[in-house]
């Protein structure tokens, strides 16, 4: 099963100043008019989990930066990223002291070392072995590769989510995706048994297709398998 996953301070810094919202409660419910910042408030939570957010219009002062605690199990630790600056990379904090530990990508970049975000909180959550190929092809078939996105979506909902407009979400039925989620979440799928499974099937289908190279080439001629220079040197 996943590890305990909980958001704690959400810390909002725009050019007027900071502003904190304590996120540590059981149950946080986010109600109000409409145009009252709700959906904008939910935006500055998945924002510094490297999740994308197509930002409406900021009423009052500019937001610069948002930072998230978070707590998985007995760790704790913060994410910030830049609204107006480099959007593309989250900084890793100290929980401690709030130094930067580690820069990360919100996406993989073929240039670059450095870890992406959703893959680490992956990992911290003890869901990464299941949620990247084999093992998503394992639980949602082939073409699927599950990643924090869909997670996310599965614990905290949106009016998107309820209205039934959620976003195409990489490879993945969208529909199943939740489903397979939901199952790991509750411990409901036999997963470490279909990652197994799966790596099977991919070995088998990788011999599978030596053979078949095999069998092409053994059936060729002499002359075609050595090549043009087949037999050159030799009398008549």
């Amino acid at each position: 099963m996943a590890r305990d996953f909980f958001c704690e301070p959400l810390i909002l810094t725009s050019e007027g100043g900071v502003r904190e919202i304590n996120l540590a409660h059981p149950v946080v419910c986010v109600f109000g008019p409409i145009d009252t910042g709700k959906t904008t408030l939910v935006d500055c939570i998945k924002y510094p989990l490297g999740l994308p957010v197509a930002w409406r219009e900021l009423s009052g002062e500019r937001l610069r930066t948002v930072t998230l605690f978070v707590r998985i199990e007995g760790m704790r630790l913060g994410q910030r990223r830049s609204v107006v600056g480099d959007v593309k990379s989250v900084e890793l904090l100290d929980a401690s002291g709030g130094g930067v530990e580690e820069i990360l990508d919100v996406e993989a970049q073929p240039d670059s070392d450095r870890r992406v975000v959703g893959d680490v909180l992956l990992d911290l959550l003890g869901l990464a072995e299941m949620f990247v190929p084999p093992s998503a092809v394992a639980l949602l078939g082939a073409g699927a590769r599950l990643a924090f996105e869909h997670l996310y979506a599965s614990c905290y909902l949106t009016q998107d989510v309820v209205d039934g407009a959620e976003s195409a979400r990489g490879k993945a039925n969208t529909a199943q995706s939740y489903r397979t989620v939901v199952k790991l979440l509750l411990g409901l799928t036999d997963g470490p048994m279909r990652v197994l499974t799966a790596r099977r099937d991919e070995v088998s289908r990788t011999l599978g297709e030596l053979r078949r190279q095999t069998e092409t080439i053994s059936a060729l001629p002499d002359r075609q398998r050595c090549g043009p220079r087949c037999g050159a040197g030799t009398l008549a």
